[in-house]
């Protein structure tokens, strides 16, 4: 079942979580010793653990951008894809 958008301070609380977890692969990113597919499939493993739905959130789309970045839109496409079944963007705006 969809869930409602995370509120901001769920986001926001979610975030710091997010950046801690995926900390050591944004400086493998950034010193280009793992790929940006790399980085995302990683972004994606954790995203299925996630503790929260905010941070699943985040974690897929911090995915995105990093299959975009890339240029892997395939991979792309079936983020928005998974990110559409979770959220439920009609209720509780």
């Amino acid at each position: 079942a969809a869930v409602a958008m995370p509120t901001k301070a769920e986001l926001q609380k979610a975030q710091a979580m997010v950046n801690d977890v995926t900390a050591a692969d944004m400086v493998a990113l950034k010193a280009k010793s793992k790929t940006p597919a790399e980085v995302a499939a990683k972004h994606m493993e954790l995203a299925a653990q996630a503790g929260s739905e905010a941070e699943k959130y985040l974690l897929l789309q911090g995915a995105f951008h990093l299959y975009v970045k890339g240029e892997d839109y395939d991979n792309a496409a079936k983020v928005i894809e998974t990110m559409n079944k979770m959220v439920d963007f009609t209720s509780g705006s």
